[in-house]
């Protein structure tokens, strides 16, 4: 199975993560977004943990946190890609 499948199946069955929209690119990245009104102290640091907790075999490329005023959406979203062993490097 293909990482950005198994990745939206498995974080959409984990109800810690609770993700908003997971998208997956055709590099092989996989953008998960939550949005919120208020942050209530989370960033998206914080954010980018609890998805990497969920997908051990998963690493970070980057997060972010994308704030818009009302009534606009704001969000925090971290993109992942599957980890790089050293065979698929050499």
């Amino acid at each position: 199975m293909k990482f950005g499948t198994r990745a939206r199946k498995e974080l959409e069955a984990n109800s810690n993560v609770n993700a908003d929209k997971i998208i997956v690119r055709k590099d092989g990245t996989v953008a998960v977004r939550k949005v919120y009104f208020y942050r209530h102290g989370m960033d998206s640091a914080k954010w980018a943990n609890r998805v990497l907790i969920a997908l051990p075999y998963a690493e970070e490329v980057e997060h972010a946190d994308y704030y818009r005023s009302w009534p606009k959406q704001s969000y925090f979203e971290v993109v992942i890609r599957e980890k790089q062993t050293e065979a698929q490097t050499a």
